[in-house]
């Protein structure tokens, strides 16, 4: 079948060209028919049929759950056989035990057929795994501490904050959830905190930057924060932790000093 041009005069590929395209892919591809036989398998998924001590070549034409009978009863069969049935895309992340691996799914029914797409998401689960143990023990160590701190999702969403926070806001966790740590900004400056916090989460830089936030007693005193990006494997930003230090006696020590100094040089 050769390519053809579309209204406005881009090309088309073949149905040969977009096998060998989805051929080429580092996840799994596999194409089934309503009767759940495989019509076309990539390099990908005949790998992975190895791995798991299944001749490859012989899969095209085989029903997946006669193929695969360790399939039957498990979450791919289910959310295959919904997203054919319901006519719309199904997407979910699964634990493969007899490989070892997670994998992100992603079924998509296509007229007469079913296209289940699955990446393999290993390192990245591990190192998010790395990052939750590690937070952990940042928990209970920044508890202790005299700062004020948190962490957030890569979306900026805080999610926690140590007791320190707590005590000198006066807010209470379902107050300060999420964006709530807006309510003790200074309304002056929230807009220039807000620009500069979602351009880190935008390009995923730390974020350094001084401004007052208000105590329990209804007083703003400034305040240093610096957020860092915690990456995982594929050096995406998963989390976020940030902590926010109290600079009101560094100022006021400064503010003495320029004083000082006007008073000399008026004597």
């Amino acid at each position: 079948m050769p390519t053809g041009r579309t209204e406005d005069g881009s090309t088309i590929p073949s149905a040969a060209q977009l096998m060998e395209m989805l051929d080429g892919l580092p996840d799994v591809v596999a194409i089934y028919d309503m009767n759940w036989r495989f019509t076309f398998l990539n390099a990908g998924g005949r790998a992975t049929l190895e791995a798991m001590g299944r001749d490859p070549e012989g899969a095209v034409g085989q029903v997946v759950w006669e193929l695969l009978p360790e399939l039957v009863g498990t979450r791919f069969e289910t959310e295959t056989k919904r997203a054919a049935l319901e006519g719309r895309i199904v997407e979910y992340e699964e634990w493969q035990a007899d490989l070892q691996m997670w994998f992100e799914n992603r079924i998509i029914p296509m007229g007469d057929r079913v296209v289940a797409i699955s990446r393999d998401i290993t390192a990245r689960k591990r190192a998010e795994q790395a990052v939750m143990e590690g937070e952990a023990q940042f928990r209970s160590t920044v508890d202790a501490i005299a700062n004020l701190a948190w962490i957030a999702n890569a979306d900026g969403w805080i999610f926690w904050y140590n007791q320190r926070w707590y005590e000198y806001t006066g807010k209470t966790p379902a107050e300060m959830d999420g964006w709530g740590w807006q309510s003790v900004h200074d309304p002056d400056m929230l807009p220039s905190v807000l620009e500069r916090w979602t351009a880190s989460i935008r390009t995923g830089e730390p974020f350094d930057m001084e401004f007052p936030l208000r105590g329990a007693d209804g007083l703003f005193r400034p305040f240093l924060t610096r957020v860092m990006p915690l990456r995982g494997a594929d050096h995406n930003v998963v989390r976020w932790v940030g902590t926010n230090t109290d600079v009101s006696e560094q100022r006021a020590a400064v503010a003495d000093r320029e004083r000082m100094l006007v008073a000399e040089r008026a004597a």
